[in-house]
């Protein structure tokens, strides 16, 4: 090491869907590898490959007093003396590297990327300059104009600096997956791993896992694309050895020209296209990507191989069209909170949302509300179709005051685009009328790198949200959606033009045609990405497409090699059962329901051999959880009481049989005035009331939340309220000192 780390830069880009630009953790000072007093035939701390003798001796002194000062804890010590030192006049390495490293970590990435411009101009081959100036271009979202410096780091500074050369790496990526180019992110992930020391190898391999169950990333981008060998002359071959090298070092655009280079001579090869395809993907440019994996798609034999180039090609085609929705929102100042509340608590358009989405903003904001494209329903309202419900047009928060923002504007009104942004400002304005909302200004909190990419104006008719009534039961919610849903993806889809279908409708395709075949593959994909029903056999048969065929494993098909859509056609009947947990584990991780389901029904259903040696009751869970989410209350019913037979025989069984019993009632809930649950509450009650007064307590706010007759009423007559209690206890966890706390469903 030379004297700093870079921790963490742009990892985690796998998990929710933070848009803020994720900033390194440096230890700015050395104090990880300097010791006191610094030996001048040591490596120096500033990165350059020297020993401190030859390098920046002069800093010899202020380098102890830094690490003197961090080592006490006196980090604004420790930064004073280091912008003290930093001259860009007269510049000295350890200071540069120092003062930038400083700057990257306060999130002052443009400030870091200057001082590094005054190092490198006076020594270009510093490597540690470049690998941090590298590291100010991928944080800053300038990977495409800074990729001649990124590529030195990967080719010349994984040596020195590995560990910094796999920073750098993962920073692209979070820029990547803020793009939402996910075949870069994820490839620029790969590649943070195989240059991370041994040490951080593991962490890499964590985010690698967390990227490939991530649903909100389409599932055709959530596992390997492996480059082809090209079978040529003695020179072709050489040049697709060096596409290799080059592509294991993160260097995809030089990679992608050789691809295309041989492509003039081979113009009928699919594998060099099907590899000019990747490597523009891995490099960003989709739109590159899209044209080659098409062609490649073309000229592919192998009908599913064909089928899965294809999809790839219509995914980034369609993060490539220009006509996008982007979220939008205004800042507002107001005279009176209290009176704006008011007038928005009796607007007949507005509605505060509901108790679940008020615990996601309560620690920012006071209040929020959504806005209506017509007046709200009343409660108790039945017999409804998906015409009658209000859609959302957008939310107006009012934001907490607090001591470190007292001027900020404390009203913002959002929403999914500009036209419905203006037309939810009209209606909050007609509604506010006697409350002025005051020096609008737009978009405040967003910069280049925190505009959310948008989704394609042509898929806004699949993005809506109703605004139910409060206490509107979860079964009637999901049949309305799910009736709205289905006619819109099995009825209006397939009649639908598409830009990236050259303007026909995926029913006007050639009948068995690759794209026909894609196009219905991309709208499974992007129904998983917002976790949405979606039943792919359906849609075949809607558009008279036969089964793909079914993929067995083989030489050329191992299972640890298989991509998303090979693994979604996998033929598992003849695998054993070590082969078979295998792929239960990959299931479990991608979670495609369609085919978790089928392998999770084979463990238990169909193969004695595999009793004992994965969790049975993970496997109930989670098609239970699989039919709930495909409003198949019966098979979810179903799976629980075969949980409920299995928890029933074990030797300690109080706590699991109380879990499924809750799990149980979570289902029943969906439709809270059913006999069922009235019979199962007071059955639970009359046997856990005692044992877990929590659970006791759970039961009267539900009844108050609920309306329901089930007669559990507090000692005073008035319901519980089960938020006051100390918290929620979960089965797996050892038993506390004091009041237990409960478990409640839809808890893992």
């Amino acid at each position: 090491m030379t004297g700093y780390t870079v921790q963490g830069a742009g990892r985690d880009h796998a998990r929710e869907r933070d848009p803020v630009p994720l900033l390194p953790s440096l230890d700015i000072t050395g104090k990880n590898t300097v010791e006191m007093p610094l030996d001048p035939y040591q490596l120096c701390p500033c990165g350059s490959g020297k020993k401190l003798k030859f390098c920046c001796a002069a800093m010899t002194e202020v380098m102890e007093k830094v690490q003197s000062a961090q080592e006490k804890g006196n980090v604004r010590q420790a930064q004073q003396l280091i912008e003290k030192q930093y001259d860009p006049e007269n510049p000295v390495a350890w200071a540069c590297i120092a003062h930038s490293s400083m700057l990257i970590e306060q999130g002052k990435v443009d400030l870091a990327r200057q001082v590094l411009q005054t190092l490198l101009k006076q020594n270009s081959e510093h490597p540690a300059g470049i690998g941090l100036y590298a590291m100010t271009a991928a944080l800053s979202g300038k990977f495409q104009e800074s990729k001649s410096v990124i590529y030195n780091v990967f080719q010349s500074g994984s040596g020195l600096l590995p560990d910094l050369a796999s920073e750098v790496a993962s920073a692209v990526s979070a820029n990547f997956a803020r793009q939402q180019c996910w075949m870069g992110a994820r490839a620029y992930l790969v590649l943070a791993m195989r240059l991370a020391p041994k040490e951080a190898k593991q962490d890499c391999f964590y985010e690698l896992m967390s990227f490939d169950a991530n649903y909100a990333i389409p599932y055709p981008f959530r596992s390997g694309q492996p480059l082809l060998n090209f079978q040529g002359d003695d020179a072709e071959s050489k040049e697709d050895r060096k596409a290799h090298k080059l592509a294991d070092l993160g260097c995809y655009a030089p990679a992608a020209r050789i691809y295309v280079k041989l492509i003039e001579n081979h113009s009928e090869d699919a594998l060099l296209y099907h590899n000019a395809g990747l490597c523009h993907a891995w490099d960003g440019n989709e739109a590159q990507a899209a044209h080659y994996f098409h062609k490649a798609a073309e000229l592919t034999e192998d009908m599913g191989q064909a089928v899965e180039l294809e999809t790839l090609s219509q995914l980034l085609a369609w993060n490539c069209v220009e006509d996008k929705i982007v979220p939008e929102s205004a800042h507002y100042d107001v005279d009176s909170i209290s009176r704006l509340l008011t007038v928005l608590a009796d607007a007949g358009q507005i509605q505060r949302i509901t108790n679940q989405q008020n615990s996601q903003i309560e620690e920012w904001a006071e209040a929020g509300f959504e806005v209506l494209d017509r007046p709200r329903l009343e409660a108790g309202v039945t017999d409804l179709k998906p015409d009658d419900i209000p859609e959302v047009l957008g939310e107006i928060f009012i934001l907490k005051e607090t001591p470190d923002a007292e001027s900020d504007k404390r009203v913002i009104i959002s929403s999914d685009s500009h036209d419905r942004l203006e037309e939810t400002i009209k209606i909050v304005q007609q509604a506010t009328d006697d409350v002025k909302l005051e020096n609008e200004s737009r978009n405040e909190s967003m910069t280049e790198l925190t505009q959310p990419p948008g989704v394609p104006k042509e898929h806004q008719v699949y993005y809506w949200r109703w605004g139910f009534p409060t206490k509107f039961a979860a079964k009637p919610r999901m049949e309305l959606f799910l009736e709205k849903w289905e006619d819109l993806v099995y009825e209006k889809w397939p009649k639908t033009p598409q830009s990236v279908l050259d303007g026909q409708t995926p029913a006007e395709l050639e009948p068995n045609s690759v794209r026909k075949y894609a196009a219905a593959h991309v709208l499974d994909a992007l129904s998983g990405q917002r976790q949405l029903p979606f039943d792919l056999p359906r849609i075949m048969e809607t558009l008279e497409l036969d089964p793909l065929p079914q993929i067995k494993p083989d030489d050329e098909h191992t299972l640890s090699s298989l991509t998303a859509m090979q693994f979604n056609r996998l033929d598992y009947s003849d695998l054993s059962d070590d082969e078979m947990l295998n792929v239960m584990n990959r299931a479990l991780l991608t979670h495609y329901s369609l085919v978790l389901d089928a392998i999770l029904e084979e463990l238990l259903e169909s193969r004695p051999g595999c009793e004992g040696k994965f969790d049975r009751f993970r496997a109930y869970r989670t098609l239970s959880q699989i039919a709930i989410f495909n409003n198949n209350e019966e098979r979810a019913l179903a799976w629980v009481e075969k949980a409920l037979a299995e928890a029933t025989k074990l030797e300690k069984s109080f706590e699991p049989v109380f879990e499924w019993k809750l799990r149980k009632l979570t289902v029943l809930l969906r439709d809270p005035q059913r006999p069922e649950v009235k019979e199962l509450v007071t059955s639970m009650h009359q046997y856990y009331g005692s044992k877990i007064p929590e659970f006791r307590n759970m039961l009267a706010g539900l009844q108050a939340d609920l309306n329901l007759d089930v007669g559990i009423l507090a000692p005073n007559g008035a319901a519980v309220d089960a938020s006051s209690e100390q918290g929620l206890w979960s089965p797996d966890q050892p038993e506390a000192s004091g009041d237990k706390k409960l478990w409640l469903p839809g808890q893992e």
